[in-house]
């Protein structure tokens, strides 16, 4: 499933091939809801199995990450630049049934960090402005096997980004 988010960030290029970035962002909940089997479900912030008598709707969201990312830049002409980030994030996401489980209880939380890496260009508009493309995978923590257990969410994001540098 698919929802909207953003994320604010801050760096420093400390030459033309290396920098460091950290971005500080949220998502709104799940475009759609997924679809629980019904069974015991754990989820890691929780020591208890959570049943499910029959499949159960829920929405995933993202309440915070920040993701801390080394870049590696080329500068392809002086205002065309490519780059790599790689890195980690550490993210809270947010569990929500639609309905009450029996026995209360339908928010739950898992806070993670998690391996990240992506890449982009950006284009310099001749001032102190880049505008470019931004596509990241901040974490991949979703177990997709059957009768799995909740252990964290895939997250990637595809970013238009502004940049202005001083």
């Amino acid at each position: 499933k698919t929802a909207f988010g953003g994320y604010a960030m801050v760096g420093n290029d400390f030459n033309d091939n290396v920098g460091a970035e950290i971005r500080f962002g949220t998502s709104n909940k799940t475009g759609g809801t997924v679809t629980v089997p019904a069974g015991c479900l754990l989820i890691a912030a929780t020591t208890q199995c959570i049943v499910t008598t029959a499949p159960t709707q829920a929405n995933i969201s993202i309440d915070w990450f920040v993701a801390y990312l080394l870049k590696l830049q080329y500068p392809v002409t002086p205002l065309f630049n490519v780059y790599a980030v790689v890195g980690g994030t550490t993210l809270k996401s947010k569990f929500a049934f639609a309905t009450p489980l029996t026995g209360g209880g339908t928010t739950f939380h898992a806070t993670n960090t998690t391996f990240s890496y992506g890449g982009g260009f950006d284009y310099g508009l001749g001032n102190q402005w880049r505008v470019g493309l931004d596509a990241t995978v901040y974490a991949n923590k979703a177990t997709t096997s059957s009768n799995a257990n909740y252990s964290g969410l895939d997250v990637w994001g595809i970013t238009a980004t502004a940049r202005y540098g001083f």
